[in-house]
């Protein structure tokens, strides 16, 4: 038995004769990620930094937010605060994140501050227990509002040695 030739349609000449490619179903579209993650920088003060985020804070993300959010550690401010108002979803890479920023904080001398105002981002910020760590505020507004005189590491003195009594030349312990 001989195959049958598969029959030939006509093709308008200046036609291209390759398969048009299919267009991939709507659930599979890649979202390009300054889509998925906006993030904004102000210095609502000269000691303040106001970082705000807005979208999801996840795996494919959260290197964006971080070569963001870091480099802002190093800034001559006194305060950072980190808006996640408008957060939807925040993952254990970016809690990660938070956690590390505010170890870095805490060491420069520099008070970090989370703007949580979400059920979803209150909650990963509990279960993760950062809310025992990090100072917490519902509004911008409320996170801005005092801005802390200048920290001295604990242990440290006005002349930079340690204080073997814990008590620093400003009186705090």
């Amino acid at each position: 038995m001989t195959p049958k030739p598969f029959e030939q349609h006509p093709v308008p000449s200046g036609a291209d004769r390759r398969t048009p490619p299919t267009p991939e179903p709507a659930w599979q579209e890649s979202i390009e990620e300054s889509e998925r993650l906006r993030l904004r920088i102000a210095r609502p003060g000269p000691n303040t930094i106001l970082l705000t985020a807005v979208g999801e804070v996840d795996s494919t993300t959260v290197t964006r937010f971080r070569d963001v959010l870091l480099p802002r550690l190093s800034a001559t401010a006194r305060l950072l605060v980190i808006d996640l108002g408008a957060v939807e979803f925040l993952n254990v890479s970016g809690l990660e994140l938070l956690r590390y920023a505010h170890s870095q904080a805490s060491n420069r001398g520099m008070l970090l501050r989370l703007v949580v105002n979400t059920h979803a981002v209150r909650r990963a910020v509990w279960q993760a227990g950062l809310d025992t760590v990090v100072e917490r505020h519902p509004t911008v507004t409320s996170a801005l509002e005092t801005l802390p005189t200048a920290r001295v590491p604990e242990g440290v003195g006005s002349t930079g040695a340690a204080d073997s009594a814990g008590i620093l030349s400003n009186g705090e312990r």
